[in-house]
C-alpha cells in the first residue's frame, strides 16, 4: 500500500498481464456554511438600524484559512463579515458574524408615500416664468407707452424685436446654464436585498445568500 496515495499497488511477474480492480474508501476534505443555532439567514430592519448574521463554518475533514467577503450591497449598506478570516482544525465548528448596516433617512429628505409624490420642478422653471411676466410688460411698455407711443412706428418695432431677441438669447442661457447636483443622500431605501457571502480556501469556494429587509 502507498499510503501517500491512499492505493494499493500490485507488483508482479510473469508471462501475462493481470488487471484487479481495488476498491478504496475515504471521504474528502471540504466545508460548508450554516446560520448558527437559534439564528436565521434573513434579518429585518428599519433604515438607519445594523443587522448581524449569527453563522457558522462546519469543517468536513478540512483545515486551513478561509477568507470571508461579502457582496450585492447597495451603496447605503455595508456587509462586513467579522472576523475576515477563519483558521479550521478538520471537525470543530467556526462561528462568525456578518455585520450590516444601513443609513437612515434624513429629516428634510425623508420619503413621501407613493400616493403624495408628484414630479420634481426644474430650477429654471421660475427663471423662465418671471422672464416671460417681465418681457410682456416690457413689450407693453413699448408699444403702448404715452411717451414712447409718440415715437415713429418702425422705431417702436425694432425696439420690441431687440427686446425679443435679447429676452431669447436670456431664456437660452437659463436652460443650458445650469449645472448638475449630486442628488441628496436619503438613506437606504425600503425593499429587501440579497447579500452573498463568499468563503474560500484555495479550489474551494462556497457561497450563502442573506437576505435583509429594509422598512
Amino acid at each position: 500500500m502507498d499510503p501517500s496515495a491512499n492505493a494499493y499497488v500490485l507488483n508482479g511477474t510473469g508471462p501475462t498481464t493481470v488487471n484487479a480492480t481495488v476498491a478504496l474508501s475515504g471521504m474528502g476534505t471540504d466545508f460548508s456554511i450554516v446560520a448558527a443555532t437559534g439564528s436565521s439567514a434573513s434579518a429585518t430592519v428599519t433604515a438607519g438600524q445594523p443587522a448581524t448574521y449569527n453563522l457558522q463554518l462546519s469543517p468536513t475533514g478540512f483545515s486551513g484559512t478561509i477568507t470571508l467577503t461579502c457582496a450585492g450591497a447597495p451603496s447605503t449598506v455595508t456587509c462586513t463579515p467579522a472576523p475576515a478570516t477563519l483558521t479550521t482544525n478538520r471537525t470543530s465548528p467556526v462561528s462568525f458574524a456578518v455585520n450590516v448596516t444601513t443609513q437612515a433617512h434624513s429629516a428634510l429628505f425623508r420619503p413621501a408615500p407613493e400616493s403624495f409624490r408628484r414630479p420634481p420642478i426644474s430650477p429654471t422653471v421660475p427663471a423662465i416664468s418671471l422672464l416671460t411676466v417681465t418681457w410682456f410688460i416690457f413689450l407693453a411698455l413699448l408699444l403702448g407707452g404715452t411717451q414712447l407711443s409718440r415715437r415713429p412706428l418702425h422705431v417702436r418695432v425694432k425696439s420690441a424685436c431687440f427686446l425679443a431677441i435679447a429676452s431669447a438669447a436670456i431664456f437660452l442661457a437659463a436652460c443650458g446654464g445650469g449645472s448638475t447636483t449630486t442628488p441628496p443622500n436619503v438613506g437606504t431605501q425600503k425593499g429587501t436585498y440579497t447579500l452573498v457571502l463568499t468563503a474560500k480556501s484555495g479550489t474551494l469556494t462556497h457561497t450563502m445568500n442573506l437576505t435583509l429587509n429594509v422598512n
